[in-house]
């Protein structure tokens, strides 16, 4: 509801692409990272959420450094809504709220 509230005032919004742990395991939230990269490289980024648990902490720990070493940028919701706002039918780095 929030998008739509949103782009019905006439504000630039994102929505989440990716929840990573709606279950808190290692495995799980591996597989959700997967799946932020595969759609990061299909449409140009991927936006995820996820909260401050330990296990969330450690795979984004490990994934983020093989990320950047894939080539990946992560940047703030803000920074990539300006980015699309600029271009928006432009190919976008990977990015992610840190």
């Amino acid at each position: 509801r929030g998008l739509a509230v949103a782009e019905g005032l006439g504000l630039s919004a994102l929505k989440r692409d990716v929840f990573l742990d709606h279950v808190i395991n290692a495995d799980a939230i591996a597989a959700r990272l997967a799946e932020a990269e595969a759609l990061a490289r299909s449409q140009g980024y991927a936006v995820m959420i996820g909260h401050p648990h330990a296990a969330t902490l450690e795979a984004l720990e490990i994934w983020i450094g093989q990320a950047r070493e894939a080539g990946f940028d992560f940047v703030t919701v803000t920074t990539l809504s300006a980015q699309l706002a600029r271009e928006p039918a432009a190919q976008i780095s990977a990015s992610s709220a840190p």
